[in-house]
């Protein structure tokens, strides 16, 4: 049998790409062959013709998004290779044969955002297998639900509610799906379901005393904080990205996913917007401070801390930090053990259920 996932895998975003080795490897130290289904993006707001192709690869060559889709592709390629052919239409996934023996799997990150999806929101509900397949989902987020709300159709919850079993990354996800009628079961973000990644960055950090910066929007608030901790600490600040910039240069500076987790694993402090720039400050048990740059990002992050005690590392731009105010992890830890062995009982559950139907 195997354990077809579809998710959001191969976009230049270092918490898209981690999820989904995490979710991948998983399922396979539990015995099964994951595959992924490989969804492209490109068009997902645009229609899939000549012109289009022509004009996007054009402008992620200009923009220096094409060395960053690299970055995203050789990673995937190299640690999970066992994946489709690729797909650019719900109507090419509609046409392919698939084998009512497999399973199908969707899996994390925001795939049931359709704000993030666009056309292809329906691709990721299954709505294109039909009936009589085994289908699960292992932590999707829908974002922020009362942005999403209007964008979330009938179609999209009457597919959802022919899986098989349904887990969500959030609360929020659970009390939503329950005000449909549609039974699920939080679950932690794949990327903790490891608990190690040093064997990507080659088991060796070096200590530098900086303060990283680790920035998916780029806003001048969260600048202005960074620079002010900066002064405070006497840390000097190291700047990255999480995602896309709007120039070229900055774009051209991307890290591989391997130099993005170093950085974290090796800095004396880190600040960011990013829920897995989070997750991973504290798997390397780091002294971190998340920057709300966006009022939506508060649900989804507050959550996972909220779960692990540690809701107190929220800041605004009135936080004042302390770099000798060293955090023990060794309760954070305790918690999260008991977290991640909660959901990886229920990813077991649904790889058994799906073996034996």
């Amino acid at each position: 049998m195997t354990v077809y996932i579809l998710t959001i895998h191969k976009e230049p975003n270092y918490g898209a790409i981690l999820q989904a080795y995490a979710l991948y490897k998983k399922v396979e130290s539990l015995g099964y062959t994951p595959k992924f289904i490989n969804l492209k993006l490109d068009h997902r707001r645009v229609k899939k013709n000549l012109v289009n192709r022509i004009t996007m690869q054009l402008y992620k060559f200009a923009k220096g998004y094409s060395r960053c889709y690299g970055i995203a592709d050789k990673f995937i390629n190299q640690h999970c290779p066992n994946q489709t052919k690729n797909f650019y239409t719900f109507e090419e996934l509609e046409k392919q044969k698939w084998n009512k023996d497999d399973m199908f799997i969707i899996g994390s990150d925001q795939v049931w955002n359709p704000s993030i999806t666009g056309q292809l929101k329906h691709a990721f509900t299954f709505s294109f297998l039909g009936s009589g397949y085994k289908m699960y989902s292992y932590a999707p987020s829908f974002g922020f639900i009362k942005e999403q709300i209007d964008r979330i159709d009938k179609e999209m919850i009457d597919s959802i509610r022919s899986f098989k079993k349904v887990s969500v990354r959030e609360k929020f996800g659970v009390e939503f799906l329950a005000q449909k009628g549609i039974q699920a079961t939080e679950v932690i973000d794949p990327t903790l379901l490891l608990d190690n990644y040093n064997h990507l960055i080659d088991n060796k950090t070096e200590r530098r005393n900086e303060l990283l910066l680790l920035t998916l929007s780029n806003k001048k608030a969260m600048n202005d904080f960074a620079d002010s901790i900066s002064q405070k600490t006497g840390l000097k600040i190291r700047k990255h990205f999480g995602y896309l910039q709007p120039q070229r240069s900055d774009n051209m500076k991307f890290l591989t996913v391997e130099e993005w987790m170093k950085a974290i694993a090796s800095s004396e402090l880190i600040i960011t917007d990013s829920f897995h720039a989070t997750i991973f400050s504290i798997l390397f048990k780091k002294q971190f401070f998340v920057f709300l740059s966006e009022p939506n990002k508060v649900y989804r992050i507050k959550s996972l801390l909220e779960k692990l005690g540690i809701e107190g590392h929220i800041a605004d731009p009135s936080t004042s930090i302390d770099i000798k105010d060293v955090r023990e992890y060794g309760e954070v830890e305790k918690k999260l053990e008991e977290y991640r062995h909660e959901s990886v009982e229920f990813l077991k559950s649904i790889l058994d259920e799906g073996s034996n139907l």
